[in-house]
């Protein structure tokens, strides 16, 4: 097996990560200008110490919740991007915490797979130490964010209550084509390979996709769902809510796109506790 050259990893995760704030930063000011947004008092930051490294995150929270999600963001994201989305999860009475993986933000650190695994262990710990014992906590992945969920849900004891994959890709290999350039796909390790990797995941799935998704197209979430089908003991769903792009679940979030995920969120049942 040819050895994990991380470096090369960061530097292109680095190429990728720059084009596309650039890119959603051009579509949600654009967004902006035809209706601006519902101005939000910022959420303070939390920090949570792991392995000599800290990672920052948002955590947001009814004050009795029935579950919680764990987010993971996409390649571009900030954690400010999703605080309309906490914010309506909370008035849904679900709790959330966001974090920014290492090398992100004010979070410290390498961006490697094996970081980021570590990363989402402190995360999910941190996020149970702070909502009511036995509350049901959920994973939601989104674009990046889904590759590193599903990496990262089998490691994750006790056992998380579900996954959520919104915008996911079946491969980042196959993903920065599409983000990129084609050219580029070959440096890119072929890792966190959900259409395969997804068969490991003994969980109740949800799969989130927007049929406008400019960057995966809707066949990644159909292969990804056939596996999961294939392996999997517990319940598997796939939504297609229309006229959705990549970017506009979080920048724009409305019920016809996260009332699927609520539902899913408040009534799939937990063996926890």
């Amino acid at each position: 097996m040819p050895r994990f050259d991380a470096q090369r990893f960061r530097l292109l995760i680095s190429i990728t990560k720059t084009v596309i704030q650039t890119y959603d930063s051009f579509l949600i000011a654009r967004q902006n200008s035809r209706q601006p947004p519902t101005p939000t008092s910022s959420t303070p930051s939390i920090t949570i110490p792991h392995n000599n490294r800290t990672l920052e995150a948002v955590f947001t929270t009814p004050p009795a919740p029935s579950a919680a999600i764990l987010l993971f963001h996409g390649i571009s994201d900030r954690l400010i991007y999703w605080q309309s989305v906490q914010t309506l999860l909370a008035q849904h009475n679900i709790a959330s915490l966001i974090f920014h993986y290492s090398g992100y933000g004010k979070s410290t650190g390498a961006t490697t797979p094996h970081n980021l695994r570590q990363d989402a262990q402190a995360a999910y710990a941190t996020l149970r130490s702070l909502i009511p014992p036995f509350t049901p906590i959920h994973l939601l992945g989104f674009s990046l964010g889904s590759g590193v969920a599903t990496d990262s849900a089998p490691h994750l004891t006790p056992p998380p209550a579900g996954l959520i994959l919104c915008q996911s890709f079946n491969s980042l290999r196959l993903a920065s084509a599409a983000l990129v350039h084609a050219a580029l796909s070959p440096l890119m390790p072929d890792i966190w390979q959900t259409h395969r990797t997804i068969a490991d995941v003994r969980l109740p799935l949800l799969i989130v996709h927007g049929d406008a998704d400019e960057l995966f197209p809707s066949s990644m979430a159909l292969q990804i769902e056939a596996t999961a089908k294939a392996h999997s003991r517990h319940s598997v769903q796939l939504v297609q809510p229309k006229g959705f792009t990549h970017s506009q679940p979080y920048s724009r979030p409305t019920l016809d796109y996260w009332q699927p995920i609520i539902d899913f969120v408040l009534h799939t049942p937990t063996s926890e506790g």
